[in-house]
C-alpha cells in the first residue's frame, strides 16, 4: 500500500497487478498533460505560479484559481470562443468572494479523463482487494 499524493487515500502500488500499472501509466501522462495545460495557461493569462493556482475537488473537479485582487488581470480573457483555437475561460464558481475559480476547454476534458482513470484504478483496486 502506499499513500496517494494530496489525496489523502491509500492505494495498491501499480506494480501489483498488470491492469494498475496500465492505468498508472495512463494516469501519470494525464497528470503530465495537465501540467502542460497548467503552464500554457500561466502564458496566455501572463501569471506566474504564485498568482495562478491549479486545484481540484469533488464538487467542481479540476480549475484554476486566482485571488479575487488577480480577477481582474483573468477577465479578459473570460467568454466564449469566437474560432475553435481560442484560448477562452469560463468561470466556475460565480458566487465566490475571496477568489475565481475557472477553466478552460482542455483543462476540463485532462481534468475529465484523469477522474476517470482515476476511477478506473480504484475499481481495479476494489477488485483485487476483494480476491485477496
Amino acid at each position: 500500500l502506499e499513500l496517494a499524493e494530496h489525496e489523502h487515500e491509500y492505494k495498491l502500488k501499480a506494480d501489483f497487478d498488470p491492469k494498475l500499472q496500465e492505468l498508472d501509466a495512463e494516469i501519470k501522462e494525464l497528470k503530465a498533460e495537465l501540467n502542460f495545460v497548467y503552464l500554457k495557461a500561466q502564458r496566455t493569462l501572463k501569471l506566474d505560479p504564485k498568482r495562478l493556482h491549479l486545484e481540484s475537488n469533488k464538487q467542481f473537479g479540476h480549475y484554476f484559481r486566482v485571488s479575487a485582487r488577480d480577477s481582474k488581470l483573468v477577465t479578459p480573457y473570460m467568454g466564449t470562443p469566437k474560432k475553435a483555437d481560442d484560448e477562452v475561460f469560463q468561470e466556475v464558481d460565480k458566487h465566490r468572494k475571496n477568489g475565481m475559480r475557472f477553466e478552460n476547454r482542455e483543462l476540463k476534458k485532462v481534468g475529465t479523463k484523469l477522474g476517470e482513470k482515476n476511477d478506473e484504478y480504484s475499481e481495479q483496486q476494489s477488485h483485487l482487494v476483494k480476491e485477496l
